[in-house]
């Protein structure tokens, strides 16, 4: 079901090694649904999507809110393990917030 305004982000833990994580990661607004696979680098925490499957690309400010659920698991994995999903809601940015060029990082 798509949300009817803003975006959801569920990422899903696929597997884990000394070298990376690697997440299912979906999106849907009202405007579509988009899926991926995203890898974790554990020295790092770089986050690197997989092609996208869907109409288009995503919206980017959805990117950068699943990016930022990425990486604060990555700092937290060490103490609190890899989390197996993450689902969560959120509001369109205002203009000028979050809602910059699209990024590979």
């Amino acid at each position: 079901m798509q949300p009817e305004t803003g975006g959801r982000f569920t990422v899903r833990l696929l597997s884990h090694d000394e070298g990376q994580a690697r997440f299912q990661v979906d999106l849907a607004t009202h405007a579509g649904t988009w899926s991926t696979q995203a890898s974790v680098a554990i020295g790092d925490g770089a986050v690197q999507w997989g092609t996208w499957a869907g109409n288009g690309e995503p919206p980017e400010w959805l990117c950068q809110y699943t990016r930022a659920a990425l990486r604060t698991a990555w700092r937290q994995h060490a103490d609190e393990g890899w989390p197996r999903r993450l689902t969560r809601w959120r509001d369109i940015p205002a203009h000028g917030r979050g809602g910059g060029g699209k990024t590979d990082s």
